[in-house]
C-alpha cells in the first residue's frame, strides 16, 4: 500500500486503526487548541547574542537561552555553525501534538559539538617531542599544552567513585574532508599495535577469503593485535586478596597482577628507555581486559604497576567477573605512542602528544579534542523533538522520566568515548556486593541514555561509539511504546567496552525495525526483552567477545517472561563471527522466530525454554559445517522426584511411562531450511519436540534414521540419530545464490518448493494444549505466513517465484529516495549467468527503472516498473506502524537475458517518485564468474599421528586416540601435537575450500582452543617423533601468525572443523596439517582425537577427513578484441583511444605500429603493458607525413592476447615536406613558435601542453585547466596529469576497495572478491536540470543524484524556504554513513526553480570549512512570531471541515 506522506513529502506514522470518531475528536481538540496556542519560531546563531530578541534578524547565541523562551509548539531554529554548550531541559515540556522542536534552519549544517579546536584552549603551537616518549617518536611526534581553565565549566567527565569532575581531552581528531564529520579519529597510543597497512578502524574492514574474519594484524583481529594473558583471573590475585572488598575509594580495592604471554606479543621487548633517557614503562596507564568473556573491563595500571623489561602488569582488580579464564588485554599509555596516527593526553601536565599521519607539524591543521560527555540533558522533559542535527563528539541523555521524545534525521558521530585517558574507569560499586562485576561495566560516562517511554528514534545515523546506547527498562513495563525505526548503527565498540550497541530490555509494546547495524566489536542488541525485532540487517560484528549473539531475549518462568509474545522476523544476520538470536534463560516461553536468514555466521540461534515457534527460517554457511546452526535445546530432563524435591539425578517417568525434556517439548518447528538443526549445540541429534510439532524441515544433518524414544513402554531411552547427507548435499545447494544474497529456492529444489505447511492456523491448537499466561506470540490471531507463489509455502525464508510477482524482501535501512542494498552483492566476482538484479526500494519510490551494461558510461534500460506494473505482492505486519510495515509492495526483481561469463557488469536503479520525477541511484557492479562444476571430495588421511615432548623418541602412528596438549606455566603435562597428511593429487580443478574435520571421542577431559597449521609434509608417520618433528621444523611456534584456523572447544562426541584453505598453494598435491591446542593448565593425558585406526576399529565414520570443494578447470578463452578504437591528432603526436575491456581477467593492452601493411607488428610501442584502465596511448616517435597502421591487443592474466583491432592510413600531414606538421605551423602562425622538439610547450600557462589540448579539441589559448568538459568531476588538468581522455568520463584506478566510492555500510565490500580497481562507480551522471523536481514536493536534499560524487558539497548560498524546511533526515546520506563522498547534490536543489548547473559544480578543492559551516548568504526570512497553525480564518476553516467529517462518521455509525 502507498506510504502516507506529510506535506514535505516525507512519511509519517498512521495509527493501526482506521480513521475513527476518537481520532476525529482528537483532531478537533488539536484544532481548537490552536486558537489559544500560537507557536513561535525562535532563532539561534553562533554570532548572535542572548540579549537579542530571538528573531531571525536578532538571534540568540545559545540554545539554552532559546529553550528558556520556548513553550509548547515552538520551533527553535539553529543557524549554521558549531554549538558547544551543555543544554539543560529541566522544566521544559511540550504538549500532546505540540512538541518543542530544535532543528536546523533551512537544512543548514548545524553541529552540536562536544569538542574544542585545541588552538582555542591553549594548544595553538605544536613543537617536536624530543625529551620523552617512545624512541620511535624521534623526528615524528609533536606536543602541545592545553589550558584546562579555558574549557567550559560544564565540560569534563565525572568520576564514578566520588562524583568529582575531571577536565581534559580524551578523544582527538584531525581535519580530513573525507572522514565522517570531516574529522578523522586519531588512535589512543596502544600496545600492541595494529598493522596500519590493513586500514584505519573507521574505514571498511578488510576480510580474509571467508568474508567474515578480519585479516591478520588488522584493528578487528583481536587474536593478532592484543596481548594474551598467561595466567587466568584467579591466578592473577595478589597476596592478601580480600573477596569482600569492592573497587571503590571508600572501601579500598584489591590488586591483580597480569602476566603477559610473550609467545604472542612480548611486552618485555619494549625499549628500556624513552627519548629523554627515562625508563620506558606503562605504569599509570589503562588496561582493557577480557577474561575470555562477552564482557570487557577497563582498569587503571598502578603507579608502579609495570617496569621496563617485564611481562607483568599490576592493576586494580575486576571484582568476580562472569568468566575468569586467561584472555586478552590491551594497554593504553603515552609510552606506547610509536606509530603514525597515535596520540595521548597527559592529564598531569596538560600535554597532548601526537604522531600525525602525514608526518607534518600539526600547527594550524585543525586538531580537535573531546572535552564533553553530554551536550543535552533531557531529564524530566516530555514532548521534545530533535531533528536534522549533527552531534559530533557528544551525545544526549535522559536518566529518568522522559516521555514523547522524537529523535529524527540526526547524525550522532563519535557520540561516546570512555575517559580512560583521564584516569577514569567504570566500576560497579556497592550495589553489586553479591555479584561484583559479573554483569560487566555500566553503560558508563558519556553513553547515550534514553530512559522513559514513547520515544520515536527514526532515520538517524549512530556511528563511531565506544559505549552502548542505554534504553534498558525496569520490570513491569516501566518503559514502553518505544520505537527504533530506520536507523543505521555502524563502527561501534572499537575496544569491545560497549557490551552491545543497544540495550533495550523490558520495553513493553516496543519495536526495533528497519535498522542496519554493521562493523561492531561487540554484540548488536543482545537484550531486547518484550521488544519485537524485524526487518533489520546485521553484519560484521562480535570481534572482541567470546560469547554473544546479535539479538538476545531473556526468558521467564515457563509461564510468562520477556520472550512471551516477542517476535523476531525478516532479519538478515550475515558475514559475522556471532549468531543471529537467542531465547535465553532456559525458562522463557512464547517467542517467535520466522522469516529470518543466517548466512556465514557462527549459528542462527539458540532456542531455550518452551512453547516457542520457529518457522520459515534459512540458515546456510555456518562457521563450522559440523556444528549446529539452529539449536532447539533439549539437553536435560524433568527431574523432580528426589527425596528433597530437587530430583534424584534420573529423569522422571510420568504415569504414562513418558520422560519429558525440560525444554522445547511443546515448541513448534516447521518450514525451516538449515545446514544443521539439532537439540544439541555440538552434535547432530534429532529434536525432542513432540513429533506432531516438527513438520516440513530440511535439515543438513540428514534424515532421521532412528527417532528419539522417550516412551519407556517402547524400550530404552534414546536421543535418536540421523542418516548423514553427503558432503555436497547442503542447504546452500538448494538456493539460487546465497553467497550473493539470493536466498530463493532453485527451480530444481523440488524437495523444498511447496513443501511447507501454512501457519495461518491457531498455534495453540497445533500444540494441542492451552498454555497458562502465554501471550500474543502463540495466540490464534497471529499469522506468520508471507505471500506464497505456489500451492503451499516453501521451506525456508523465501519463495520460488517463477513469474517474479512477489517482492523479494530485503531488510535494513531504507533511503528516502535512492534504491539500496544490491543483490547480487556489490563488487562480487562470483555472480551467475542467470543472475537476477534485486534491490531495496526507497521510502518515496512508486516505481523503478533498471539500467545495465558492460560499459559504465553506456548503461541501457533493462527493466521498467511503473504504474500498475510496479506493484508486487507483500503483507503488512500488524504490529508495526503502517509506514514501516516491512514489505514495500513494489517489484524489485529485474531478470536480464542470460549474462556473459567472465564479464564485468554495471547496473543502476533509478527511483520513480510520486511527482513523476526520477531520482538517479548509485551505480553498482558485479562480475559473472566462468561457469564451473563444483565437486566435493571427502579424503581420508594417508597418515595420522601425534608427538609427545615428554617422550621425544616415541612414535604413535598406530594409536586409535591422538593426544593434544599445550601446557602453560602451571601445568605439569608435556606438549603433544597431532599431525595429519592428505593426498591431493586426484583433486581436479581449483580448490575453492578445504576443511579439516576431526572427531573427539567420549573420554572426559578438556579440549581447549585448538589451532590448525600447515606444516612440511616430507615425513613418515612410522618415524615421526618429537625429535624428528623439531628437525623438520614441524612444531608451530606458540602465538605465531601461521595459525590458519582455530575452534573454541571440541566437545565430547562431537566434531571440530578447521578451514585450512588459505594454507594451500595452487597445484599442491599433498598437504600436512598440525593441530596444536592453546596453552592450558588442565589438558591432561587423554587421547581425545579419533584416528583413522579408531574409525576402522569401530566401523563407524569417526576418523579425520579433509573435505575439499573444487571447481572443475575450464578452458580459458583469450580476451575479446578491444572496441571503438579511434585516432586523435595533436600538433606533433597521434593519440589512440579505445573502450576499456569489460572482461574480468583482462590486465592491460599493447599498442603496435607498422609503416606498411606488408610489415609485421613485431614489438609494442609501449615499453611495458598498459594497465586495464589506460585506454589511451600517445605516439610521439612518428615521422610527420608518413602514413601508419596501428593495432591494439588486450592481454589477460594468462598472458593470452586478443585478436587485433586495427586502424590504418593515419598520418600527420606535412604539405611542404619540412619535417614540421601542418597542424603545428598553423597553430603557431601568429605567435612565436617554440622549438619543435618541445612537446610540453604550454602557450596559455594552464599546466596542459598545447599538443594535448589540440589533441582533445580544448582551447590551448586560454586557461581552461579547471573546467570539466565531460562532467566526470575530474578537471581538464587532472585528466592531463593522469593522461586520460577529458571528453570521456574517466575511471580512476586506486586500491581494490576504491576510496572514491566506499561501499554502502549496509553492504560491506566482499574482500574475497574485490572489485577490479579500474572500474569505480562513475560520479558524473547528475540529474538532468531540465526536469527539476516539483517545488511542491521537493526531493530530499540528502539523497544525492550521484552519491559517490565528492566534488559537490551542499551549496549554502541558496537556502530552503524556512516555512517548509527540507526534512534533514539524511544530512550525510545515512544509508551510506561511512561514505564521506556523498554530500547533498546541488544538481537537485531544494528550490527546483533554480537548479544548479551540473556543468559548473562547486569547486571540490574548496569545500566548506568543517570547523565553521558556511552561513547561508540570503536566508528567506519568515514572518517573525508566526503561528504555525496559520490565521484564525484558516483555523476556523479546518475546524468547520472536521465538524463535517465528524458528523458524517456519526451518520455512518448510526446507519
Amino acid at each position: 500500500m502507498p506510504n502516507i506522506l506529510n506535506s514535505d513529502n516525507r512519511p509519517h506514522f498512521k495509527k493501526k486503526d482506521k480513521f475513527s470518531v476518537r481520532a476525529s475528536i482528537s483532531l478537533l481538540f488539536a484544532a481548537t487548541c490552536s486558537f489559544n496556542a500560537l507557536a513561535t519560531d525562535i532563532f539561534v546563531d553562533t554570532s548572535g547574542n542572548d540579549n537579542n530578541s530571538g528573531t531571525l534578524a536578532s538571534p540568540f547565541a545559545t540554545i539554552q537561552q532559546a529553550l528558556g523562551q520556548a513553550t509548547a509548539g515552538d520551533t527553535i531554529y539553529l543557524r549554521a555553525g558549531r554549538y558547544h554548550e551543555y543544554v539543560d531541559f529541566a522544566g521544559v515540556n511540550g504538549a500532546d501534538g505540540q512538541p518543542i522542536t530544535i532543528t536546523a534552519y533551512n537544512d543548514e549544517r548545524v553541529v552540536i559539538d562536544g569538542s574544542y579546536a585545541l588552538a582555542d584552549i591553549g594548544g595553538e603551537t605544536w613543537t617536536p617531542l624530543t625529551d620523552a616518549g617512545h624512541p620511535n617518536c624521534a623526528n615524528n611526534c609533536f606536543k602541545t599544552t592545553i589550558d584546562i581553565d579555558l574549557i567550559n565549566d560544564d565540560d569534563g567527565a565525572t568520576d564514578s567513585e566520588d562524583g568529582s569532575v575531571v577536565k581534559g581531552v580524551w578523544q582527538l581528531w584531525f581535519a580530513d574532508g573525507n572522514a565522517d564529520g570531516d574529522y578523522k579519529m586519531m588512535i589512543p597510543a596502544r600496545w600492541p599495535n595494529y598493522d596500519l597497512d590493513t586500514g584505519h578502524p573507521t574505514g571498511e574492514i578488510q576480510f580474509k577469503t571467508d568474508n567474515r574474519t578480519p585479516v591478520d594484524g588488522s584493528w578487528w583481529d583481536m587474536g593478532g593485535t592484543w596481548g594474551f594473558m598467561k595466567n587466568n583471573w584467579v591466578a592473577q590475585k595478589v597476596a592478601g586478596y580480600d573477596s569482600s572488598v569492592l573497587t571503590s575509594k571508600d572501601t579500598g580495592y584489591n590488586l591483580h597482577t597480569l602476566e603477559n604471554n610473550p609467545a604472542y606479543q612480548n611486552l618485555a621487548a619494549l625499549p628500556a628507555q624513552d627519548q629523554g633517557g627515562n625508563e620506558l614503562n606503562f605504569s599509570g596507564g589503562s588496561l582493557i581486559l577480557n577474561y575470555h568473556s562477552e564482557t570487557q573491563f577497563s582498569r587503571g595500571i598502578e603507579p608502579d604497576g609495570h617496569s621496563a623489561g617485564s611481562n607483568e602488569i599490576t592493576h586494580r582488580s575486576v571484582v568476580d567477573p562472569h568468566d575468569q579464564n586467561a584472555g586478552y588485554f590491551l594497554v593504553e599509555h603515552k609510552n606506547a605512542l610509536d606509530q603514525p596516527g597515535e596520540w595521548y593526553f597527559d592529564k598531569a601536565t596538560g600535554e597532548v602528544w601526537l604522531w600525525p599521519e602525514d608526518g607534518q607539524n600539526p600547527t594550524g591543521q585543525g586538531v580537535r579534542g573531546k572535552t564533553q560527555s553530554w551536550a543535552m540533558n533531557l531529564n524530566g522533559s516530555d514532548h521534545i523533538t530533535l531533528k536534522g542535527l549533527e552531534f559530533f563528539g557528544t551525545t544526549i541523555k535522559c536518566e529518568a522520566d522522559c516521555n514523547f521524545i522524537t529523535i529524527e534525521d540526526n547524525e550522532f558521530l563519535y557520540p561516546s568515548w570512555y575517559p580512560r585517558m583521564l584516569g577514569l574507569h567504570s566500576y560497579k560499586g556497592e550495589e553489586n556486593i553479591t555479584k561484583g562485576d559479573k554483569a560487566g561495566s555500566d553503560s558508563g560516562e558519556g553513553s547515550t541514555r534514553l530512559k522513559g517511554s514513547n520515544y520515536l528514534i527514526k532515520n538517524n545515523v549512530f556511528a563511531h561509539g565506544d559505549a552502548m546506547i542505554d534504553m534498558n527498562g525496569s520490570s513491569n513495563c516501566g518503559m514502553h511504546d518505544n520505537h527504533i525505526i530506520n536507523n543505521i548503527f555502524h563502527h561501534w565498540s572499537y575496544t569491545g567496552l560497549a557490551q552491545m550497541v543497544l540495550i533495550m530490555n523490558s520495553n513493553c509494546d516496543s519495536t526495533f525495525t528497519r535498522n542496519t547495524m554493521h562493523t561492531n566489536g561487540s554484540k548488536v542488541m543482545a537484550k531486547h526483552g518484550s521488544v519485537d525485532v524485524s526487518w533489520s540487517h546485521v553484519s560484521s560484528f562480535g570481534y572482541f567477545q567470546q560469547d554473544g549473539t546479535a539479538f538476545q531475549c531473556k526468558g521467564g518462568n515457563f509461564e510468562t517472561g520477556a520472550s512471551n509474545g516477542t517476535e523476531r522476523h525478516h532479519i538478515w544476520a550475515v558475514d559475522a563471527l556471532k549468531g543471529l538470536g537467542r531465547w535465553d534463560g532456559n525458562d522463557g516461553v512464547g517467542g517467535i522466530d520466522h522469516h529470518t536468514v543466517a548466512m556465514n555466521v557462527s549459528a542462527h540461534g539458540n532456542i531455550k525454554g518452551d512453547y516457542h515457534t520457529v518457522s520459515n527460517n534459512t540458515t546456510v554457511f555456518p562457521l563450522q559445517s559440523s556444528k549446529t546452526m539452529f539449536k532447539v535445546t533439549s539437553e536435560s530432563w524433568v527431574d523432580e522426584d528426589g527425596a528433597d524435591g530437587k530430583g534424584d539425578g534420573s529423569p522422571d517417568v510420568d504415569e504414562n511411562g513418558l520422560i519429558h525434556p525440560e525444554e522445547n517439548e511443546n515448541s513448534y518447528v516447521y518450514n525451516n531450511l538449515s545446514s544443521g538443526i539439532s537439540s544439541d549445540p555440538h552434535s547432530p541429534l534429532p529434536l525432542l519436540v513432540k513429533p506432531a510439532n516438527i513438520v516440513s524441515n530440511w535439515n543438513g544433518f540428514g534424515v532421521v534414521s532412528q527417532r528419539p524414544n522417550l516412551d519407556m513402554n517402547e524400550g530404552p531411552m534414546s536421543r535418536g540419530a540421523f542418516t548423514p547427507r553427503s558432503a555436497s548435499d547442503t542447504a546452500a545447494s538448494r538456493l539460487r545464490d546465497p553467497e550473493n544474497f539470493d536466498f530463493r529456492p532453485k527451480a530444481s529444489s523440488t524437495e523444498i518448493i511447496d513443501q511447507g505447511i501454512s501457519a495461518s492456523i491457531p498455534i495453540v491448537g497445533m500444540n494441542g494444549i492451552a498454555v497458562p499466561d502465554v501471550g500474543a506470540a502463540i495466540d490464534s490471531a497471529v499469522i506468520l505466513d508471507d505471500p506464497i507463489a505456489g500451492t503451499a509455502p516453501d521451506i525456508g525464508a523465501y519463495e520460488y517465484d517463477l513469474d517474479n510477482t512477489l517482492e523479494y524482501w530485503i531488510p535494513g535501512y531504507r533511503y528516502q529516495s535512492i534504491a539500496a542494498m544490491p543483490v547480487p552483492r556489490n563488487h562480487t566476482q562470483s555472480a551467475k549467468t542467470d543472475t537476477d538484479l534485486m534491490w531495496l526500494p526507497a521510502q518515496d519510490a512508486i516505481g523503478h527503472i533498471v539500467y545495465l551494461g558492460t560499459n559504465l558510461n553506456q548503461l541501457t534500460e533493462e527493466c521498467r516498473f511503473e504504474g500498475a506494473d510496479a506493484a508486487a505482492q507483500g503483507r503488512d505486519i500488524s504490529n508495526l506502524p503502517n509506514i514501516e510495515s516491512g514489505f514495500t509492495h513494489l517489484k524489485n526483481i529485474c531478470s536480464p537475458t542470460e549474462l556473459t561469463a567472465n564479464t564485468n557488469y554495471y547496473w543502476r536503479v533509478d527511483t520513480i517518485l510520486a511527482d513523476g520525477g526520477t531520482q538517479q541511484g548509485k551505480t553498482w557492479d558485479f562480475t559473472v564468474a566462468i561457469p564451473a562444476v563444483e565437486t566435493t571430495s571427502v579424503l581420508e588421511p594417508v597418515a595420522d599421528t601425534f608427538i609427545d615432548e615428554g617422550k621425544p623418541s616415541n612414535t604413535y602412528d598406530n594409536e586409535q586416540g591422538l593426544k593434544l596438549c599445550t601446557p602453560d606455566a602451571e601445568s605439569s603435562s608435556s606438549l603433544r601435537i597431532v599431525y595429519f597428511k592428505f593426498d591431493l593429487a586426484n583433486i581436479d580443478g581449483t580448490i575453492k575450500k578445504a576443511t579439516l574435520r576431526v572427531h573427539r571421542n567420549n573420554q572426559a577431559g578438556t579440549s581447549n582452543e585448538t589451532g590448525a597449521f600447515v606444516v612440511p609434509h616430507n615425513w613418515d608417520a612410522s618415524e615421526l617423533d618429537f625429535n624428528k618433528a623439531q628437525e623438520l621444523n614441524m612444531i608451530p611456534a606458540e602465538g605465531s601468525g601461521d595459525e590458519l584456523a582455530f575452534v573454541d572447544k571440541i566437545y565430547e562426541g562431537s566434531w571440530g572443523d578447521f578451514d585450512i584453505t588459505e594454507g594451500l598453494a595452487p597445484g599442491q598435491t599433498e598437504v600436512a596439517i598440525a593441530l596444536k591446542s592453546h596453552p592450558s593448565s588442565s589438558c591432561g593425558n587423554k587421547k581425545l582425537i579419533d584416528s583413522i585406526e579408531a574409525e576402522q576399529s569401530a566401523n563407524e565414520e569417526i576418523g579425520p577427513e579433509l573435505i575439499v570443494v573444487s571447481k572443475e578447470a575450464v578452458e580459458d578463452l583469450p580476451p575479446r578484441s578491444v572496441e571503438n578504437l579511434i585516432v586523435r591528432k595533436g600538433l606533433q603526436t597521434i593519440t589512440l583511444n579505445w573502450d576499456m575491456s569489460s572482461e574480468a581477467d583482462v590486465t592491460g593492452y599493447n599498442v603496435y605500429r607498422r609503416d606498411h601493411h606488408e610489415d609485421e607488428y613485431k614489438f609494442p610501442l609501449n615499453i611495458t603493458p598498459l594497465t586495464k584502465a589506460q585506454t589511451a596511448f600517445t605516439d610521439s616517435s612518428l615521422t610527420v607525413g608518413q602514413s601508419y597502421e596501428y593495432i591494439v591487443r588486450a592481454i589477460d592474466v594468462a598472458e593470452q592476447t586478443s585478436e587485433d583491432t586495427e586502424i590504418t592510413g593515419i598520418a600527420l600531414p606535412d604539405s611542404n615536406d619540412n619535417g614540421i606538421s601542418d597542424l603545428w605551423e598553423n597553430f603557431y602562425a601568429s605567435v612565436t613558435a617554440p622549438d619543435y622538439t618541445n612537446l610540453g610547450f604550454d602557450s596559455d600557462n594552464d599546466g596542459m601542453s598545447d599538443d594535448w589540448e589540440v589533441t582533445y579539441d580544448l582551447d590551448a589559448h586560454r586557461d581552461d585547466a579547471a573546467e570539466d568538459i565531460d562532467n566526470d568531476s575530474f578537471s581538464n588538468l587532472e585528466e592531463f596529469q593522469a593522461d586520460t581522455n577529458p571528453r570521456v568520463k574517466q575511471l580512476i584506478i586506486t586500491d581494490p576497495v576504491n576510496p572514491t566510492e566506499p561501499t554502502d555500510p549496509a553492504e560491506p565490500t566482499e574482500p574475497a572478491e574485490p572489485t577490479d580497481p579500474a572500474e569505480p562507480t562513475d560520479p558524473a551522471e547528475p540529474t538532468d536540470p531540465a526536469e527539476p523536481t516539483d517545488p511542491a514536493e521537493p526531493t530530499d536534499p540528502a539523497e544525492p543524484t550521484d552519491p559517490t560524487d565528492p566534488a559537490e558539497p551542499t551549496d549554502p548560498a541558496d537556502p530552503t524556504d524556512p516555512a517548509d524546511p527540507a526534512d534533514p533526515a539524511d544530512p550525510t546520506d545515512p544509508a551510506d554513513p561511512t561514505d564521506p563522498a556523498e554530500p547533498t547534490d546541488p544538481a537537485d536543489p531544494t528550490d527546483p526553480a533554480e537548479p544548479t548547473d551540473p556543468a559548473e559544480p562547486t569547486d571540490p578543492a574548496e569545500p566548506t570549512d568543517p570547523a565553521e559551516p558556511t552561513d547561508p548568504a540570503e536566508p528567506v526570512e519568515p514572518e517573525e512570531k508566526k503561528s504555525s497553525g496559520g490565521s484564525i480564518g484558516s483555523t476556523f476553516f479546518i475546524f468547520t471541515l472536521l465538524i463535517m467529517v465528524y458528523r458524517r462518521k456519526l451518520k455512518g455509525i448510526n446507519s
